[in-house]
């Protein structure tokens, strides 16, 4: 070390015009060394969650187009847009261990289409959680009447096990009925969005 600030001090006193680069320089090197001790990598270590490996959640007899989930604590919800034997419909599967096992997919709601239909517009449901553990689900539809999207929504008071009959959710009269998004805030308020 002593060599090398002897070196510094001997270019900057004989050469003055290398003074701005050897102190530039030096700065440089000191900031370097400073860093490389201050912000030495150490290794990364991960905690596994259970969501780092995929799997299977949804059984072979539904063809599944589009999905959401919802999770609090524990408890986690996916519901489904798919096919199951010619009839399209909305599925939810539960789960109360954190995601490790889910139950079977009961149908929220579910009828018979033509095959023609079965490609039209996406229903894109979505499901969101309570503290309390109440499941709220929707989803869209096309309408061919009016040529747009009508909202439908259940509820599960029984964490998935039994379903309200869907119901047609109005707006107030805007054209704003596609797409839905629903959630629980912390104190138990449902908001579609």
């Amino acid at each position: 070390m002593n060599r090398l600030a002897t070196f510094i001090l001997r270019v900057h006193f004989s050469h003055p015009h290398f003074r701005p680069f050897v102190w530039s320089s030096a700065g440089i090197i000191i900031a370097c060394v400073l860093a490389a001790t201050l912000f030495r990598a150490t290794g990364l270590r991960t905690s596994p969650v259970g969501w780092e490996k995929s799997f299977v959640v949804s059984p072979a007899p539904i063809a599944v187009r589009h999905y959401s989930c919802a999770i609090k604590g524990r408890f986690a919800g996916i519901v489904t847009e798919g096919n199951r034997f010619g009839d399209q419909g909305i599925f939810v599967q539960i789960s109360i261990d954190g995601g490790n096992s889910f139950s079977e997919p009961s149908a929220v709601s579910l009828k018979t289409i033509p095959k023609d239909e079965s490609a039209k517009a996406p229903k894109s449901p979505s499901i969101a959680v309570s503290p309390d553990g109440i499941l709220y689900v929707t989803w869209q539809e096309f309408d061919e009447p009016s040529s747009g999207f009508v909202v439908y929504g259940s509820v599960s008071t029984d964490f998935g096990v039994t379903w309200q009959t869907p119901e047609r959710l109005d707006f107030g009269g805007t054209d704003m009925n596609f797409i839905p998004h629903v959630a629980f805030d912390d104190g138990g308020r449902l908001h579609i969005f």
